[in-house]
């Protein structure tokens, strides 16, 4: 409650004994009406100070209620470490449920979490601009889990530790501390149409409702992702042998070999921020060797 509040409610209770004594009344009976008006101011106070609290996580600050924007989607401007206020919220409305749920993919010492809105169904996300940006957003549907219980999810990195990750429909490969990004969880399936001893794969992402699929250029064979789920291509077919990738071991690493393209294997970019490519292993700027580590 208020520092004025308390002063009122104070005030009133003084006023309240002395005009009991005054008129010679019962102190309780008279009390006991009084009280229940400072009582209801009290409480009416305390909500109208719930509706103004402040929500602050890692450096920013924010105030957490409805705003005339958040109808559309869309937030206001933001900095990041350092206080900023979002615009003053209608006085119709109440402050927003926040729902937190832990990001299980990154160091739990760091205490990483999502935060939600709209009962879960819109999440924060730093948009990736000039410099920082907050926004809403909506996650699709098709990203849910395989449910096929032999599905496996692993974060995959190159030889210097850089992770495979998704951006503008592309699967790319940068360092999450520089490159702002955060490491793709890749689901993969075997391929029961193929040779099993080739340990041959398919390798989806969001959940497994977009694949790696290799297509044919003017260039040559080149890497894209498709909207193809991966438990349809687990059922077999012809259409899976484009999708599906020879899994060789080479120490701790492995290289993956296009079952459509023999000798062309999957390999990272030689610059910064391009997406994964097909490429001969005899070229010279060949990144062919992958790590997996089994994500939950």
């Amino acid at each position: 409650m208020c520092t004025y509040c308390k002063c009122v409610c104070t005030s009133m209770c003084v006023h309240m004994l002395w005009l009991c004594v005054c008129v010679r009344v019962q102190v309780s009976v008279s009390t006991c009406v009084w009280l229940q008006c400072v009582y209801t101011c009290m409480y009416v106070c305390e909500l109208v100070q719930k509706k103004h609290d402040t929500l602050t996580l890692s450096g920013i600050s924010q105030r957490v209620g409805r705003s005339p924007d958040s109808s559309n989607g869309r937030l206001l401007k933001t900095s990041f470490g350092k206080e900023t206020r979002m615009p003053r919220v209608l006085e119709s409305t109440w402050g927003e449920e926040i729902s937190v749920v832990p990001n299980r993919s990154l160091d739990a010492r760091l205490s990483p979490v999502i935060l939600g809105v709209q009962g879960g169904s819109r999440c924060l996300s730093c948009g990736m601009e000039q410099e920082p940006t907050l926004k809403l957003e909506r996650e699709p549907d098709t990203c849910s889990m395989c449910s096929l219980p032999m599905a496996r999810y692993y974060i995959i990195k190159d030889t210097d530790q850089k992770v495979l990750y998704i951006r503008d429909g592309q699967l790319l490969v940068g360092d999450p501390d520089v490159d702002k990004c955060s490491a793709e969880k890749i689901c993969i399936l075997p391929n029961r149409d193929l040779d099993r001893a080739k340990v041959p794969i398919l390798l989806g992402t969001q959940g497994g409702s977009r694949c790696l699929a290799c297509v044919e250029t003017e260039a040559g064979p080149s890497l894209q992702l498709e909207d193809v789920n991966i438990e349809d291509l687990y059922k077999g077919g012809e259409e899976a042998t484009r999708f599906t990738f020879f899994q060789s071991s080479l120490g701790s690493a492995f290289r993956l070999e296009a079952a459509a393209w023999p000798g062309w294997f999957v390999s990272g970019p030689a610059e910064p921020e391009q997406p994964v490519q097909l490429t001969k292993e005899s070229e010279p700027t060949a990144r062919t060797e992958f790590y997996f580590e089994q994500s939950r």
